[in-house]
């Protein structure tokens, strides 16, 4: 359990010694510090939006439990995916499988070793993906050992007539303003700092410590509220059900800690009315 968790706190003290296998992407998303290759775009003007709003609670039917990545360091596919999947959702459409993205998009990244979720989201967008039925993804066996990236499939699913049915996105785009945009089309991908304290978290409002952070890593934003005068975000992280809020976490709104607000980015689904 947490053993994930517990790699990446192994990592930081041992990247000295093991640069290779612990590189600077041992959290789930490789280390650049600009978003490149996507267009500013949203929901075009804003709404008259509540004080505090839950996806989940607006959209059940298309609500799946958070994602046990296991070893797998796998946040930029998974949170990617996860967000696709969602928006498709809520067109009746069928969803998106991170396993394509993460065995068979070589220049997304290294697989569980870390990659770029802008690149995944642009893979969605030129290459499609299986659907989860299709090609599902299970969480990798958990051990103390970082878990091999999984094979790229010529075949799919079982029936030959199903093997090269894929889905796709329309668009990729990054988020300005993001609370519009969540209550508009439905969930975004955030790229964020990651800091020790967080690996940690079991509840309440999260706000990151002004220290140096030990890598990034990859969620998925589906609302927002206030609590004790404090505004936040709720996000799910791909950690399983055990860690944070039973998967999800609260985070501090408005002050962009630990990047949170810098680097949003959401896929467009075909049928929806999304202004570029």
């Amino acid at each position: 359990m947490f053993s994930h968790i517990l790699i990446t706190k192994m990592c930081i003290y041992l990247a000295i010694f093991l640069p290779v296998v612990c590189s600077e992407g041992r959290v789930g998303v490789l280390p650049v510090l600009n978003v490149t290759g996507l267009f500013y775009g949203g929901a075009g003007p804003n709404v008259s939006l509540p004080i505090s709003y839950d996806w989940r609670s607006s959209h059940g039917r298309c609500v799946d439990s958070p994602f046990d990545s296991g070893n797998c360091e796998a946040s930029w596919a998974i949170a990617v995916a996860s967000a696709a999947t969602d928006r498709s959702c809520m067109e009746g459409s069928p969803g998106f499988t991170p396993t394509r993205v993460l065995s068979c998009c070589g220049k997304c990244g290294v697989g569980c070793y870390g990659g770029y979720p802008w690149m995944a989201l642009q893979f969605l967008t030129k290459q499609g993906s299986s659907t989860p039925s299709c090609q599902p993804m299970e969480a990798l066996e958990t051990t103390h050992i970082r878990s091999l990236t999984p094979f790229c499939p010529l075949r799919y699913c079982q029936n030959f007539n199903q093997d090269y049915t894929h889905v796709f996105t329309k668009g990729a785009y990054l988020v300005r303003n993001i609370d519009n945009e969540i209550f508009t089309n439905g969930p975004v991908v955030a790229y964020i700092d990651l800091h020790d304290e967080f690996l940690d978290y079991s509840g309440g409002v999260y706000e990151a410590k002004n220290e140096q952070p030990i890598g990034k890593l990859t969620v998925k934003l589906l609302g927002w509220g206030i609590e004790n005068g404090k505004r936040f975000w709720i996000g799910e992280n791909s950690w399983g059900t055990e860690w944070g809020e039973k998967g999800y976490f609260r985070i501090r709104r408005g002050t962009n800690t630990a990047s949170i607000e810098r680097n949003v980015m959401a896929p467009l689904i075909r049928d929806q009315k999304t202004k570029h």
